[in-house]
């Protein structure tokens, strides 16, 4: 049945997608759009009447300087986030990351390079600052890994000539290395619930391993990362787009109304929500560019608005 306007009042409602001009030409779905604006700026130039009482125009001229939009969209996808960003975006598999360096200080977390999937092993070992050399000079506060065991530098000094000593002795034992004291501060390989727990982003000390953590100690923490995306802020320098905006009237029987923004470049967004009690929006500002590859006569370089 073909549709027909029964009245010119508006509210609109409808779908936008984004299309490369060039490269990949794959749509890109924006989602929920709450929002979605058109303003032209010009400069203003007239000629003034001064012969007569009065005043008024005697001429007009006027000049398109800009052609802006807006979007407020609030589906936080990562294409939309990285278009709101001048960015880019990029997609993790879930592989296992081995021996990621972090160091972690008491009563603090440490936020790992991906998310990690929690339900997977994850596996926190201590890293050495240093290791053990013969008749070598040792700072409080220095590490070694020896037998499994992490040993800390509890009197600074000179470690003795060979052989090495036996690194061996429970949690607070002591070995004594030339003028050196280390003492055992934990197990190599640490122990979830006991020295850290762990977050939805990584992992953070407890207070029971306060002692361990005392100054930072180096980790090398294995795990398996959850599917994920990465947005890279500010990495694009500003990639066309057709946009189009597949909507409809509310008010009128919900006929077509479809708009065509030819030649589209967004701007780095001027808000975006990250803290808040009410869901969360981004703001997607773009410049309607004129496209000079439309040269028929009577065809706006701008966009085009189809309706019934």
């Amino acid at each position: 049945m073909a549709q027909v306007s029964t009245t010119r009042g508006y509210i609109g409602k409808g779908k936008i997608s984004i299309i490369p001009k060039t490269g990949d030409k794959t749509p890109v779905e924006i989602g929920n759009c709450k929002a979605l604006s058109v303003s032209v700026d010009t400069d203003r130039k007239a000629r003034i009447d001064y012969q007569n009482a009065g005043g008024g125009e005697l001429d007009v001229l006027e000049r398109i300087t800009s052609v802006k939009g807006e979007m407020t969209v609030d589906d936080f996808k990562p294409e939309n986030l990285a278009q709101a960003l001048r960015g880019s975006v990029s997609s993790e598999s879930a592989t296992t990351v081995t021996d990621e360096i972090q160091s972690l200080y008491a009563g603090r977390s440490v936020v790992l390079d991906y998310i990690p999937d929690t339900a997977q092993t994850i596996t926190v070992k201590a890293a050495p600052s240093t290791v053990w050399v013969a008749e070598t000079v040792y700072s409080l506060g220095d590490r070694i890994v020896e037998g499994n065991k992490v040993f800390e530098v509890t009197t600074a000094g000179t470690s003795k000539a060979a052989p090495k000593p036996t690194f061996t002795g429970t949690i607070g034992a002591t070995v004594t290395d030339g003028t050196v004291t280390w003492t055992v501060r934990a197990p190599e390989t640490l122990v979830e619930d006991t020295h850290y727990k762990v977050t939805n982003s990584g992992i953070t000390a407890l207070p029971a391993a306060a002692a361990l953590f005392a100054g930072g100690l180096r980790l090398k923490i294995s795990y398996t990362k959850n599917l994920q995306y990465l947005v890279q802020a500010l990495t694009d320098a500003g990639t066309e787009y057709l946009l189009v905006f597949d909507g409809l009237n509310e008010v009128d029987s919900g006929n077509s109304v479809i708009v065509k923004i030819h030649r589209t470049k967004f701007s780095p967004t001027s808000g975006l929500d990250l803290i808040g009690d009410d869901f969360g929006e981004i703001k997607m500002e773009f410049s309607a560019l004129k496209d000079a590859s439309i040269v028929a006569a009577g065809l706006s370089q701008y966009m085009q608005i189809a309706m019934v």
